[in-house]
């Protein structure tokens, strides 16, 4: 009886550290370049969406739609089997409300891309913009 108590604890402490590490919360651009990389990785594609600037007219239906969309192009593409932040990637626009990020990502067909993240802040949190290029 203690033992199963004691697993069932384990795994809800690691469902907690799991949630956690795909959380959106306060970071600087790069970080949460890096959380929404590690969320591609680990297939956590709900949880990825969280980072993406949306404006309000985004249903909840719209979201599921666009994980479902970057699902398909994640795994048609091997998964995502590795990614780089570029040392000294990371620039914030003066006004403190729009940063870009560089990354580098390998692929599981072995493709690399390299990628410029562009992001606003949102909430004082920093969000992946979508619509520009």
């Amino acid at each position: 009886m203690k033992f199963s108590k004691l697993v069932l604890l384990l795994l809800a402490g690691v469902l907690v550290m799991w949630t956690i590490s795909c959380s959106p919360k306060k970071t600087t651009p790069t970080e949460a370049v890096e959380t929404y990389l590690k969320c591609l990785k680990t297939e956590n594609f709900d949880d990825a969406v969280k980072y993406f600037h949306t404006d309000s007219t985004a249903t909840a239906e719209d979201l599921k739609a666009l994980s479902a969309k970057m699902e398909a192009s994640i795994k048609k593409q091997g998964g995502l089997k590795g990614y780089e932040l570029i040392k000294d990637g990371e620039t914030i626009a003066e006004d403190g409300l729009t940063a870009k990020v560089k990354a580098k990502m390998v692929m599981g067909n072995g493709e690399e891309q390299e990628a410029d993240f562009k992001l606003n802040k949102e909430n004082d949190e920093w969000k992946i913009d979508l619509k520009s290029k």
